[in-house]
Protein backbone atom coordinates (compact mmCIF):
# COMPACT_ATOMS: atom_id res chain seq x y z
CA UNK A 1 0.00 0.00 0.00
CA UNK A 2 2.89 2.39 0.63
CA UNK A 3 3.82 2.35 -3.09
CA UNK A 4 0.23 3.34 -3.93
CA UNK A 5 0.45 6.31 -1.51
CA UNK A 6 3.63 7.47 -3.26
CA UNK A 7 2.01 7.14 -6.66
CA UNK A 8 -1.08 8.95 -5.41
CA UNK A 9 1.13 11.80 -4.17
CA UNK A 10 2.98 12.16 -7.49
CA UNK A 11 -0.28 12.10 -9.46
CA UNK A 12 -1.69 14.69 -7.07
CA UNK A 13 1.36 16.93 -7.51
CA UNK A 14 1.05 16.70 -11.31
CA UNK A 15 -2.68 17.49 -11.22
CA UNK A 16 -2.22 20.39 -8.79
CA UNK A 17 0.68 21.71 -10.91
CA UNK A 18 -1.44 21.68 -14.07
CA UNK A 19 -4.35 23.29 -12.22
CA UNK A 20 -2.07 26.00 -10.80
CA UNK A 21 -0.71 26.73 -14.30
CA UNK A 22 -4.25 27.18 -15.59
CA UNK A 23 -5.20 29.43 -12.67
CA UNK A 24 -2.12 31.57 -13.47
CA UNK A 25 -3.89 32.67 -16.64
CA UNK A 26 -6.72 34.22 -14.63
CA UNK A 27 -4.92 37.49 -13.98
CA UNK A 28 -6.13 40.78 -12.60
CA UNK A 29 -4.05 43.77 -13.76
CA UNK A 30 -3.19 45.78 -10.67
CA UNK A 31 -0.35 48.23 -11.36
CA UNK A 32 1.31 48.65 -14.73
CA UNK A 33 2.54 45.24 -15.83
CA UNK A 34 2.02 43.73 -12.35
CA UNK A 35 -0.83 41.23 -12.44
CA UNK A 36 -2.40 39.39 -9.53
CA UNK A 37 -3.38 35.73 -9.77
CA UNK A 38 -4.33 33.26 -7.07
CA UNK A 39 -2.42 30.22 -8.39
CA UNK A 40 -0.40 30.15 -5.16
CA UNK A 41 -3.60 29.04 -3.40
CA UNK A 42 -3.32 25.80 -5.39
CA UNK A 43 0.31 25.48 -4.22
CA UNK A 44 -0.82 25.94 -0.61
CA UNK A 45 -3.59 23.36 -0.99
CA UNK A 46 -1.06 20.85 -2.38
CA UNK A 47 1.28 21.57 0.54
CA UNK A 48 -1.59 20.96 2.95
CA UNK A 49 -2.38 17.60 1.38
CA UNK A 50 1.05 16.25 0.44
CA UNK A 51 3.63 18.25 2.38
CA UNK A 52 6.19 20.97 1.84
CA UNK A 53 8.23 19.29 -0.91
CA UNK A 54 5.13 18.47 -2.93
CA UNK A 55 3.96 22.09 -2.71
CA UNK A 56 7.32 23.32 -3.97
CA UNK A 57 7.04 20.77 -6.78
CA UNK A 58 3.59 22.13 -7.69
CA UNK A 59 5.02 25.67 -7.78
CA UNK A 60 7.80 24.48 -10.11
CA UNK A 61 5.40 22.62 -12.42
CA UNK A 62 3.11 25.66 -12.44
CA UNK A 63 5.79 28.04 -13.72
CA UNK A 64 7.36 25.56 -16.14
CA UNK A 65 4.01 24.84 -17.80
CA UNK A 66 3.12 28.55 -17.84
CA UNK A 67 6.53 29.40 -19.33
CA UNK A 68 6.17 26.82 -22.10
CA UNK A 69 2.59 27.80 -22.92
CA UNK A 70 3.45 31.52 -22.87
CA UNK A 71 5.99 31.24 -25.68
CA UNK A 72 9.20 30.57 -23.74
CA UNK A 73 10.59 34.09 -24.20
CA UNK A 74 13.31 35.67 -22.11
CA UNK A 75 10.78 38.08 -20.59
CA UNK A 76 8.52 35.16 -19.68
CA UNK A 77 11.48 33.36 -18.10
CA UNK A 78 12.14 36.33 -15.84
CA UNK A 79 8.45 36.71 -14.98
CA UNK A 80 7.89 33.03 -14.30
CA UNK A 81 11.08 32.84 -12.22
CA UNK A 82 9.75 35.75 -10.17
CA UNK A 83 6.39 33.94 -9.83
CA UNK A 84 8.16 30.83 -8.52
CA UNK A 85 10.18 32.80 -5.98
CA UNK A 86 7.06 34.69 -4.88
CA UNK A 87 5.11 31.45 -4.45
CA UNK A 88 7.84 29.98 -2.26
CA UNK A 89 8.36 33.24 -0.33
CA UNK A 90 4.69 33.23 0.67
CA UNK A 91 3.63 29.59 0.75
CA UNK A 92 6.53 28.07 2.71
CA UNK A 93 6.32 30.41 5.72
CA UNK A 94 2.52 30.25 5.78
CA UNK A 95 2.51 26.45 5.58
CA UNK A 96 5.16 26.07 8.28
CA UNK A 97 3.49 28.56 10.60
CA UNK A 98 0.01 27.12 10.12
CA UNK A 99 1.24 23.60 10.87
CA UNK A 100 3.02 24.82 14.01
CA UNK A 101 0.63 27.41 15.45
CA UNK A 102 -2.81 27.41 13.84
CA UNK A 103 -4.89 26.63 16.93
CA UNK A 104 -6.36 30.11 17.43
CA UNK A 105 -7.19 33.02 15.17
CA UNK A 106 -4.58 35.40 16.62
CA UNK A 107 -1.92 32.84 15.72
CA UNK A 108 -3.39 32.43 12.23
CA UNK A 109 -3.32 36.20 11.73
CA UNK A 110 0.34 36.25 12.82
CA UNK A 111 1.07 33.49 10.29
CA UNK A 112 -0.60 35.49 7.50
CA UNK A 113 1.23 38.67 8.45
CA UNK A 114 4.62 36.94 8.60
CA UNK A 115 4.07 35.17 5.25
CA UNK A 116 3.00 38.46 3.66
CA UNK A 117 6.02 40.26 5.10
CA UNK A 118 8.26 37.44 3.80
CA UNK A 119 6.75 37.76 0.32
CA UNK A 120 7.01 41.54 0.33
CA UNK A 121 10.60 41.80 1.60
CA UNK A 122 11.96 39.03 -0.64
CA UNK A 123 10.28 40.39 -3.76
CA UNK A 124 11.26 43.98 -2.98
CA UNK A 125 14.94 43.03 -2.57
CA UNK A 126 14.96 40.75 -5.62
CA UNK A 127 13.22 43.36 -7.77
CA UNK A 128 15.62 46.04 -6.63
CA UNK A 129 18.79 44.02 -7.15
CA UNK A 130 17.99 41.55 -9.95
CA UNK A 131 14.53 41.20 -11.47
CA UNK A 132 13.67 44.76 -12.47
CA UNK A 133 17.13 45.67 -13.84
CA UNK A 134 17.26 42.37 -15.74
CA UNK A 135 13.73 42.74 -17.11
CA UNK A 136 14.38 46.37 -18.09
CA UNK A 137 17.54 45.35 -19.90
CA UNK A 138 16.05 42.37 -21.74
CA UNK A 139 12.78 44.06 -22.66
CA UNK A 140 14.33 47.49 -23.37
CA UNK A 141 12.02 48.86 -20.71
CA UNK A 142 12.34 52.23 -18.92
CA UNK A 143 10.90 52.58 -15.45
CA UNK A 144 10.23 56.29 -15.70
CA UNK A 145 11.06 56.74 -12.01
CA UNK A 146 13.87 56.07 -9.56
CA UNK A 147 14.30 52.42 -8.57
CA UNK A 148 13.61 53.19 -4.89
CA UNK A 149 10.39 54.97 -5.82
CA UNK A 150 9.35 52.06 -8.03
CA UNK A 151 10.02 49.51 -5.27
CA UNK A 152 8.12 51.44 -2.59
CA UNK A 153 5.31 52.74 -4.81
CA UNK A 154 4.67 49.58 -6.87
CA UNK A 155 6.41 46.40 -5.67
CA UNK A 156 5.79 46.72 -1.92
CA UNK A 157 2.07 47.64 -2.15
CA UNK A 158 1.49 45.00 -4.85
CA UNK A 159 3.00 42.22 -2.72
CA UNK A 160 1.19 43.36 0.43
CA UNK A 161 -2.07 43.21 -1.54
CA UNK A 162 -1.12 39.83 -3.01
CA UNK A 163 -0.44 38.36 0.44
CA UNK A 164 -3.79 39.55 1.79
CA UNK A 165 -5.72 38.29 -1.26
CA UNK A 166 -3.98 34.89 -1.21
CA UNK A 167 -4.68 34.47 2.51
CA UNK A 168 -8.31 35.55 2.08
CA UNK A 169 -8.85 32.94 -0.65
CA UNK A 170 -6.78 30.13 0.92
CA UNK A 171 -7.78 30.17 4.59
CA UNK A 172 -11.50 29.43 4.16
CA UNK A 173 -10.60 26.53 1.85
CA UNK A 174 -7.91 25.29 4.22
CA UNK A 175 -10.12 25.28 7.30
CA UNK A 176 -12.93 23.56 5.42
CA UNK A 177 -10.42 20.88 4.32
CA UNK A 178 -8.67 20.29 7.66
CA UNK A 179 -11.11 17.61 8.89
CA UNK A 180 -10.83 15.76 5.57
CA UNK A 181 -7.03 16.04 5.59
CA UNK A 182 -6.90 14.66 9.15
CA UNK A 183 -9.18 11.73 8.21
CA UNK A 184 -7.22 11.12 5.01
CA UNK A 185 -3.92 10.96 6.87
CA UNK A 186 -5.38 8.69 9.59
CA UNK A 187 -6.80 6.30 6.97
CA UNK A 188 -3.44 6.24 5.22
CA UNK A 189 -1.70 5.22 8.44
CA UNK A 190 -4.22 2.40 9.08
CA UNK A 191 -3.57 0.90 5.64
Amino acid sequence: MQANRGLEKWIGVAIFGALAALVMYIEIPVMGFLKLDVSDVVVLLAMSLYGLGAGIGVAAIKVIVHFMLSGASLGALIGDSAAFIAAIAFAVPLYLLLTKMADKWPQRIIAIVLATVSLTVIMAVLNWLVLTPLYASVMNFKLGMAMTTYIFAMIVPFNLLKGVVLAAVFLPLYFKMVPWIVRHRVLAVKH
